[in-house]
């Protein structure tokens, strides 16, 4: 499109050449450093909201484990006390007959299936005296033979110690059936003798579930321990060969939980332990720090995206500037009213908007949004003339960019007479406007902030906009030399004030008030069209 309309003379001269790249390396290198900069706080707070989650997802499993851990331990405390055991069976060391043998069993089963529809129970199991019961493999078994659990040695270490036990085991963690909890039954007539034990299995599916609502990152694990650091189950993505390096932290409290980054089995893991609440089992997730890292690198993509999309965006304005310069004085409205068609922007800001949403990451797709909603409005459907509503709809999104890029250091507000909103004005003209209150009033200030006021008055068959900010001001020759060619700078009032006139005539245009540290005020006079043709590009 461009390049039959450039000339190539004045491209291929090296002054023009180096002046363009001049000026594009400093419109670039700011953007570059304000990326890396970005991308490098997002890192920070992507591990920071890594270790919150995973510390939220390890309390609410500790918590659903102590959970289970207390139906179990209460069960069986209330089986150890129910009075069939207390009358009928553990005082009788002889029983009369088998006739009360086989009455103990009827007993003791029909006590079971009133507690199994427990949920998460998947047993209730006795080890008595083989003279009350007859062990049946399943229900009841002889205290005897109790010492052949893989349980027993470590309950009999420590039978005060609350915790889970695996009641069946083969080779590690990873196949045992159930995890249990025991209890000791006493003769209620002497609380000296052991009479037995009581076991409640837990269902393992039950328990993994809550260990695998844990590992919502790549290799994560999610383990439960006993006292000693063993494991009693795992659940996760990962398998469990780090487990067997893991040395516990030391100086746990009851309750704590500890986080931070270790080295394991070679790479590098953060880790959340803590305490099960009212036992001394352990919950221990890991996480590789590359899944963390790898989750940022998607959001590094989309920044990146977001940057070549402004780089590709500066090139253009800049070519458009050099294509202005090259035009003669007769073909100045058409050149100063032409401006970058942003089709092709527009929707790759809609798919990168997309992208983010589907991401959650509010702080990319919230201003994606607000520069999708401001091209959209640029587009204007083709026309130089823009409804005054629509113009005012433009001016809130770039505050709202602007407050994006310095941490809402902008106040504003609107102040448009209703009868004004469906007029027609020449779009942009405001906007350059706008912008110089910023950059120039507002951020040259103390503190960089401050406040705009932007309103619109009918004046008989005109209208007038004011541009207010309570910025640093000017000094009255300054004032005087803004809508003068002869000020250097970019695209400046001037511009505005021809393209104002080229179009409406000489009566309409720019007036400029302001004081040193006063402030400024930016009057623009436009005729009132209701309902004027379409400035058609």
């Amino acid at each position: 499109m461009f390049r039959a309309s450039f000339n190539r003379r004045r491209l291929q001269s090296s002054a023009f050449r180096r002046r363009f790249l001049l000026v594009l390396l400093a419109a670039c290198v700011p953007l570059l450093a304000i990326s890396l900069a970005f991308n490098l706080r997002l890192l920070r707070d992507h591990k920071q909201n890594a270790e919150r989650v995973v510390d939220s997802l390890s309390s609410q499993a500790g918590g659903a484990i102590a959970s289970s851990f207390r139906t179990a331990n209460d069960l069986s405390r209330t089986l150890s006390l129910n009075s069939l055991l207390q009358k009928d069976i553990l005082p009788r060391t002889v029983p009369d007959s088998w006739n009360q043998i086989n009455r103990n069993i009827l007993d003791l089963q029909s006590m079971i299936k009133n507690y199994l529809f427990i949920d998460g129970i998947d047993g209730i199991h006795f080890y008595l005296p083989g003279g009350l019961v007859i062990a049946n493999g399943e229900d009841f078994f002889d205290m005897e033979d109790a010492a052949d659990e893989p349980w027993y040695a470590d309950f009999q270490a420590s039978p005060a110690a609350l915790r889970f036990y695996p009641a069946v085991s083969t080779k590690g963690a990873a196949e045992i059936d159930t995890l249990s909890v025991v209890r000791t039954l006493f003769n209620p007539l002497n609380y000296r003798e052991m009479m037995g034990y009581v076991r409640i299995d837990v269902s393992l599916s039950h328990v993994r579930e809550v260990l695998e609502s844990c590992s919502v990152y790549e290799g994560a694990l999610c383990a439960l321990l006993d006292a000693q650091g063993r494991p009693l189950l795992y659940g996760g993505n990962s398998d469990a060969s780090p487990l067997e390096a893991l040395v516990l932290p030391e100086g746990m409290e009851e309750g704590a939980a500890l986080s931070d980054y270790i080295a394991l089995a070679g790479r590098r893991c953060l880790i959340n332990c803590r305490r099960v609440e009212d036992t001394d089992m352990l919950l221990v997730c890991l996480v590789p720090s590359t899944s963390i890292i790898s989750a940022v690198l998607v959001n590094c993509m989309a920044q990146l995206i977001l940057l070549l999309v402004e780089v590709i965006l500066l090139v253009l304005i800049m070519a458009m500037f050099a294509y202005s310069l090259m035009h003669a004085r007769d073909n100045q409205l058409k050149l100063l009213n032409y401006q970058i068609n942003p089709h092709f922007l527009y929707n790759a800001l809609d798919m990168i908007n997309w992208q983010a949403i589907d991401q959650g990451i509010e702080e990319i797709y919230r201003p994606i949004q607000a520069l999708s909603r401001f091209y959209k409005l640029a587009l204007n459907h083709g026309m130089d003339d823009i409804r005054v509503k629509d113009e005012m709809e433009q001016l809130r999104l770039y505050l709202e960019l602007q407050n994006f890029r310095f941490a809402n250091s902008i106040s504003y507000c609107f102040d448009i007479e209703t009868t004004a909103e469906e007029c027609r004005i020449l779009h942009m003209v405001l906007l350059p406007i706008l912008e110089n209150a910023i950059l120039h009033g507002l951020r040259e200030k103390e503190g960089h902030c401050g406040r705009i006021r932007i309103a619109c008055r009918s004046e008989g068959r005109d209208l007038r906009f004011v541009i207010a900010d309570d910025g640093v001001g000017m000094a009255p020759e300054k004032v005087e030399s803004l809508l003068s060619h002869s000020t250097s700078g970019g695209y400046g009032l001037a511009n505005v004030q021809d393209r104002i006139r080229l179009c409406y005539g000489g009566r309409y245009g720019i007036d400029v008030r302001s004081a040193q540290g006063r402030g400024t005020e930016v009057h623009v006079l436009l005729p009132a069209v209701a309902q004027n043709p379409p400035l058609r590009r």
